[in-house]
């Protein structure tokens, strides 16, 4: 039995993107730490639930392409993609064709419905990328569920569905082991979806070691330092005996030695993993310019707009935000 981490390693390319100009082989050791999720994601795992809260544009989507084209490719089955609004649902379908054509070993595996664009259907299984909304009016059949970007899926309807639970339904009449995979940033503290499944999880979180003492420790925001000019950045580590500066140099390394450790025993059911952009490699986000985004939005809050720091806590720290945040 495959590890879907080990089948995108060996199979997966990824189309033009935010790292690379043409199609390319998936490099898992650019984002080793999206390594935990895939491998929760494989059959032999014995979770139910994988749940993934981190910054925007990293590892997310990804991690589900991968998983669906593994499946396509080596375990067929029927499977559930679910998006806030019809427009991504369009967009993920846009970009799945694009990934699977660039992949040799899923190129010409997809075949369009007729008149139903939403769905596909490969050898032995089916592929629906629809917006969640659609549980409203009916339900699904399907072996894997994937949830994408669930803070924003509709809360307002006018049936008192709970669409995750919805979700979930629709794999109740499937003879396949459950596995349900839910991703997103974060929204307001006591209403984010993503917050509340993380929260229930084993609640995971990417341990680096300072490249000067080795020290294992997560990257907060509030280690990391600055100067007016942005032009010297540095993290403090951790370490009581250390406290040495590390600059983001160090970073790809430090990812490659990284490790998840839980840090709640959870439901027993669901495992979750917490990223936030300071983890992002080269090419993403940059602390450099994280840190300008930050001091923007303290000036906006000092004005009284406090829209950009909530935005910052959300797409950055993947925390969830309060009025009593600083």
């Amino acid at each position: 039995m495959f590890h879907v981490d080990e089948w995108a390693s060996d199979h997966m390319w990824v189309s033009q993107g935010l790292y690379n100009h043409c199609p390319s082989p998936y490099l898992l050791q650019r984002t080793p730490f999206a390594k935990g999720p895939m491998r929760c994601l494989s059959q032999s795992h014995p979770c139910k639930r994988v749940v993934v809260m981190a910054a925007s544009l990293l590892m997310k989507t990804q991690v589900a392409i991968n998983w669906i084209g593994s499946m396509v490719h080596s375990s067929p089955a029927n499977i559930l993609a679910l998006l806030p609004t019809r427009e991504q649902a369009l967009r993920l379908n846009f970009r799945i064709d694009k990934d699977f054509k660039a992949t040799p070993a899923l190129r010409g595996r997809l075949t369009t419905m007729e008149r139903d664009f939403y769905s596909r259907s490969f050898e032995g299984g089916s592929l629906r990328v629809m917006p969640a909304a659609s549980l409203i009016c009916q339900s699904f059949a399907a072996d894997y569920i994937c949830g994408d970007n669930i803070d924003f899926w509709p809360v307002d309807v006018d049936q008192g569905i709970d669409l995750i639970e919805a979700a979930e339904r629709c794999h109740e009449t499937s003879i396949l082991k459950p596995k349900f995979y839910f991703s997103g940033i974060p929204t307001r503290q006591s209403a984010s979806r993503i917050e509340s499944l993380f929260l229930v999880s084993d609640q995971r979180h990417y341990y680096l070691p300072c490249p000067h003492c080795r020290h294992m420790q997560t990257l907060e925001w509030e280690r990391l330092h600055y100067s007016s000019d942005f032009q010297a950045v540095h993290y403090q580590c951790s370490g009581s005996a250390c406290g040495a500066s590390i600059t983001e140099q160090h970073l790809g390394e430090m990812l490659l030695m990284g490790e998840w450790r839980s840090h709640s025993e959870g439901d027993g059911e669901t495992v979750g993993f917490h990223l936030n952009a300071l983890y992002a490699p080269s090419g993403c986000w940059g602390w450099a310019r994280m840190a300008k985004q930050y001091e923007r939005t303290k000036k906006s809050r000092a004005n009284g707009d406090v829209w950009e720091m909530e935005m910052f806590y959300n797409y950055m720290l993947a925390r969830s935000w309060g009025e009593a945040r600083d």
